[in-house]
């Protein structure tokens, strides 16, 4: 119906909430798509900390397990529009444009 696309970004700690969202878009027309960025926790953690607005380490720790556990049941929802992308290595500016 002349919609636009659309980017939702957000964190995969709440799957019933994330498949809700993906439910009522399918009902509109839209295909949909994921990309699920990841990285380790201790990745997350050293990032976490040079934010300027932090999370305490128990919190995002927890979070990030949360995140982990949903891989599986995003995989399962998305089918074959799911996508991991790891973000772990952090590039310079140089590598990042190159890539």
């Amino acid at each position: 119906n002349n919609r636009l696309g659309m980017i939702i970004d957000g964190t995969a700690r709440d799957f019933s909430k994330i498949a809700k969202e993906k439910k009522d878009l399918e009902k509109l027309g839209y295909d949909c798509y994921m990309v699920f960025v990841n990285t380790t926790l201790p990745v997350a953690q050293a990032r976490n900390q040079k934010r300027a607005r932090k999370l305490p380490p128990k919190l995002l720790a927890s979070s990030w397990k949360q995140v982990q556990a949903n891989i599986g049941k995003f995989q399962g929802l998305f089918k074959g529009n799911f996508k991991i992308v790891d973000n772990s290595k952090t590039m310079g500016e140089e590598e990042a444009i190159k890539k």
